[in-house]
């Protein structure tokens, strides 16, 4: 059996090349690939691969679009951590999907799946979903896998007071004061988050628009927010941030 790995977050990647040796011994596993131009070269050159176990978001696109690329006999399963109707829409068309963080037991079950049913995706419905998703129904993460305390743990976003990138790693600050790490970018995550609860407010935050306690003027006139979460320094924004804010929160009490 050849198996195809397609994850961009490095901690993921590596929890499910190590699951998926466990769960299919003797499995060809290929990659993992963190994007849709590497996978394509491995699709191109091995039309042989029976499963595919990839995320939905990449680096450079969906993941759909790859089946516009390859013709591929391969069953697709998908690893997410996106909104309900999309994991609808998979099971509506009879496509696998596995909710982050992985089991080895989610991956077994893939197999069980493809091997008393033979699965194939149905490649047209696919491709016009993917087209829908881009056109008219963005989709934004209801969760994040963080790494706290040595452990992964998968955190909704409802409990984010704000993300913050400093010298090259990615913290995830909660509400609780609870913090952890994740292995995406800041300029990543804020393409995934919904700008109507998110807004990246410089180089070097996200925050939570419900979690702002307060926003002023701080020293020298610089726009800071004070944040929950247990932080003591206020995060500091751009002018142009600060002044979308506020047209953001006039507009929600007006409403």
């Amino acid at each position: 059996m050849k198996v195809l790995i397609i994850e961009d977050e490095i901690v993921t990647a590596t929890r499910m090349l190590k699951l998926t040796t466990q769960a299919i011994p003797g499995a060809e596993i290929l990659g993992p690939v963190p994007s849709i131009k590497a996978a394509k070269e491995i699709l191109l050159a091995n039309p042989d691969i029976n499963m595919i176990f990839s995320d939905i978001r990449l680096e450079d696109g969906l993941s759909f679009s790859l089946l516009d690329a390859v013709s591929s006999e391969a069953v697709v399963v998908f690893t997410t951590a996106y909104n309900e109707y999309a994991l609808k829409a998979f099971e509506y068309n009879s496509i696998g999907y596995i909710l982050k963080p992985v089991q080895k037991e989610d991956i077994e079950g893939a197999l069980d799946k493809y091997q008393k049913n033979f699965l194939k995706p149905n490649l047209a419905r696919l491709q016009q979903m993917s087209k829908e998703m881009q056109d008219n129904r963005p989709m934004w993460r209801h969760s994040i896998v963080t790494m706290i305390r040595g452990a992964e743990q998968i955190v909704p976003v409802t409990d984010i007071s704000y993300i913050e990138s400093e010298f090259g790693n990615t913290y995830i600050y909660l509400r609780d004061g609870v913090h952890g790490t994740v292995d995406q970018s800041l300029t990543k995550l804020s393409t995934e988050l919904d700008p109507e609860q998110f807004l990246h407010v410089s180089r070097q935050h996200i925050v939570s628009l419900s979690s702002i306690r307060t926003f002023n003027r701080g020293a020298e006139g610089r726009p800071e927010m004070c944040m929950e979460g247990g932080r003591a320094e206020p995060v500091v924004c751009t002018r142009i941030t600060f002044n979308k804010l506020k047209d953001i929160i006039e507009k929600h009490s007006r409403s």
